[in-house]
């Protein structure tokens, strides 16, 4: 249908771990998808975003009961990166 190759039909994809693990590099992660999807079946994307999952609701209570909340929290906040957020306020980021 031409997402992906043509200019004005973008389709990116989201890496979201099925854990309590960080996702990695996003950079490599979206070149392996790239060259994977394209290999098997012909597909092609624009970019893969990944994201961390916030220990709230569901996942937090997973944490909890597998004992793994506390490294968890310590794994998020040793790699917290301030370089990564944008330079703009809430309230401008949705607009």
């Amino acid at each position: 249908m031409g997402y992906g190759k043509k200019e004005n039909l973008v389709v990116n994809l989201v890496y979201n771990p099925g854990g309590a693990f960080l996702p990695p590099s996003q950079a490599a992660l979206e070149a392996e998808y790239k060259r994977k999807l394209q290999e098997q079946h012909d597909i092609v994307f624009n970019h893969l975003f990944t994201i961390t999952n916030n220990p709230v609701g569901r996942f937090r209570l997973f944490l909890h009961r597998s004992n793994d909340l506390e490294r968890y929290m310590t794994k998020l906040s040793n790699s917290f990166n301030a370089d990564a957020l944008p330079y703009m306020s809430v309230e401008t980021s949705f607009q």
